[in-house]
Formats: structure tokens, C-alpha cells, sequence
């Protein structure tokens, strides 16, 4: 303890310690800051994960016009349902999965590179959604004027809009990031790969089956003109119908699988002549039957509509619109 005198008395008040130092307080600007260092790998995967997202909303919006067209129009979506259904089941564990690990090392405020791409991801998805609003509010204004027979191809559009729209607005908050929490880019996921597996089984159920079930109408559709000019080739060489269509030479597979499946009834009617004024024409008639599973797309009016016509022979089947059911086709092969 250090003593001080005041007039000949000690005063013990005051310490004989020596004094600490203060320490200075760091008053830098938060501006000068330097902001968190952002690795290469994480770019990487904010990049991949945003441009996944995008790509497989491109297969969803292509999924699900091909189930409307099925669903509504009748079409058939053969050809275009297994490349978008391919497209999404790839996509989908692609994109969940970088989304997944890119979300481990995710800030809440982007900078340097990070920032940049989020930018352009934003921006990009931003134009698709108002891209989609200006498709859909378009064919809705557009629904109300146009005629009922074309009313429903305008509402696979309107829908197919609609959905796109939502979906790319949706992905715009994820990539934007205004939340303070990653709870939002969180359910974002598990949202989006929810809704890829209902659309995966809704085009199981509907297109898939259905195309697997009309397997046999295409087969038939494609491989019943050939059949018929097989068996005229074989009229005018041996001047005479075949006694069944396995003496029959067909280069054609699809012919030749409906014959060796019994998916085609030949029946030989036999020799016709027709005498005129000025000269005599000799044919030789047959019948082809088949079974339809369904109606074709394009079935404004089918063979069996018109009794005139479908009484009268014509030289090759027309498989181009028909009803469901069993069909028989007149054909005769002139001689010349």
C-alpha cells in the first residue's frame, strides 16, 4: 500500500500496485472489413445447384404437357413421354443431391463470386417466370374468345404456363435469398422432389400405360398397308390370292410380327370381273380384319362411319383413323 502524508499523518487509501495498461478498442469501419473467403468447390456447386434447379423444372413443365395431352386431348404421347420422363428422373437426384451439399456451406449473404452467380441465376429465372405469366395470362384471355373444339388445347397451355410460372418464381426466391434462416432453400428441396415423384407416377399411370396398352394399334396402324401390298404383289406374280398369309414374302418387321401373332384375319374372297362398254377389268378380292384396342387420335370419323364407302373395295387399308374394336377391311388387287 503506498502512504501519502497530509500534515504529519499517513493516508492508506491508495494502492501501491502499479498501474495496468488499457487496451485500445478496434475502431476500423465495418466497410473495411474483408469479407468471408468463398473456396472454389462451393462456386462450383452454388453454380451446379442453381443450374440443375432450372434444367429439371424444364423437364417437369415437358412432363406435365405431355400428361395433359394425354389427359385431356387424347393424344398420344409415344414418341416425347419417355425422353421428359428420362429427363426428370435423372435430374431430379441430381439436383436434390448438390442442392443438398452446396446447403452445408451456404451464407446467408453472398459475396465476391458467390454474389455474381446468384445475380445471373436470378435474373435468368426472373425472365422465365415472367416469360410463363405473359404465355398463360395470354391464353387465358384467349380461352375466353376462342371456340369451344379448341378450348381444350388451350388449357394444356394455360396449365402448363401456369405451373412454369410458379416454379421458376419459386426458384427465383431460392437463388435470391432474401430469408435470414436456410430453412426456406430447405423445403424448396424436399418440395421439389416431392412434386418430380408425382409427376414421375402420374405419367406411369397415364401416358406409359396407356401407350404400353396401344402397343398393338400402333403395330397394326404401321404394318397392315404393307401386308396388303405383299398380297398384291403375290395376286399379279401367280395370278391368284394366297391361300394364307404365311406364303407371303414381307421385308417388313412390323408386318411380319402381325401375322406370326395372329393379330391379322386374312380371309381370300376370290377372283371378281367386271365387264363395261369398252372393256373388262379382273381383280381379286380379300378381306383383313383386325382388333383395336382403342380409337385413334385423329377419329373426327373412322371406316366404318360411311356404309358406301365401307362397302366398296379399295386397293390398301386406311389405318389412319378407326374405332375401337373389330375392323374389317374390303381390299381387292387389280390385274393389269
Amino acid at each position: 500500500m503506498k502512504t501519502l502524508t497530509y500534515g504529519g499523518r499517513m493516508d492508506a487509501t491508495q494502492s501501491t500496485e502499479p498501474k495496468k495498461p488499457t487496451k485500445k478498442l478496434n475502431l476500423t469501419p465495418a466497410s473495411e472489413i474483408a469479407p468471408p473467403h468463398t473456396s472454389a468447390g462451393v462456386v462450383v456447386l452454388q453454380w451446379l445447384s442453381y443450374a440443375f434447379w432450372g434444367w429439371l423444372i424444364v423437364g417437369l413443365v415437358w412432363v406435365l404437357s405431355a400428361i395433359l395431352m394425354n389427359a385431356l386431348l387424347d393424344s398420344d404421347v409415344t414418341s416425347t413421354i419417355p425422353y421428359a420422363l428420362a429427363a426428370a428422373i435423372v435430374l431430379l437426384p441430381v439436383a436434390f443431391v448438390t442442392d443438398l451439399f452446396y446447403r452445408k456451406h451456404e451464407t446467408v449473404k453472398k459475396h465476391g463470386a458467390g454474389m455474381v452467380i446468384m445475380v445471373v441465376h436470378a435474373v435468368l429465372f426472373a425472365l422465365f417466370a415472367i416469360g410463363s405469366l405473359v404465355v398463360t395470362v395470354f391464353t387465358g384471355l384467349n380461352l375466353i374468345l376462342t371456340l369451344p373444339t379448341e378450348a381444350t388445347s388451350a388449357t394444356v397451355i394455360l396449365l402448363t404456363g401456369l405451373f412454369a410460372t410458379i416454379a421458376y418464381g419459386l426458384t427465383f426466391l431460392r437463388v435470391l435469398h432474401p430469408f435470414k434462416t436456410k430453412r426456406f432453400a430447405r423445403w424448396f428441396g424436399i418440395g421439389m422432389l416431392i412434386l418430380t415423384l408425382v409427376f414421375v407416377v402420374l405419367a406411369i399411370v397415364g401416358p406409359i400405360l396407356k401407350s404400353v396398352a396401344s402397343r398393338d394399334d400402333r403395330l397394326i396402324e404401321s404394318g397392315l398397308s404393307s401386308v396388303s401390298n405383299a398380297i398384291n404383289k403375290y395376286a399379279r406374280t401367280n395370278d391368284a390370292l394366297p391361300a394364307t398369309l404365311n406364303e407371303l414374302t414381307i421385308k417388313s418387321a412390323d408386318a411380319q410380327q402381325l401375322i406370326s401373332r395372329g393379330l391379322v384375319t386374312y380371309t381370300a374372297e376370290g377372283e371378281h370381273v367386271e365387264d363395261s362398254e369398252y372393256n373388262t377389268s379382273k381383280s381379286y378380292r380379300y378381306q383383313l380384319c383386325v382388333t383395336y384396342t382403342s380409337a385413334s387420335e385423329y377419329n373426327s370419323y373412322s371406316y366404318s362411319d360411311y356404309d358406301d364407302y365401307a362397302d366398296t373395295y379399295q386397293t390398301t387399308p386406311s389405318t389412319y383413323q378407326h374405332d375401337a374394336g373389330k375392323t374389317c377391311y374390303k381390299l381387292e388387287s387389280y390385274d393389269y
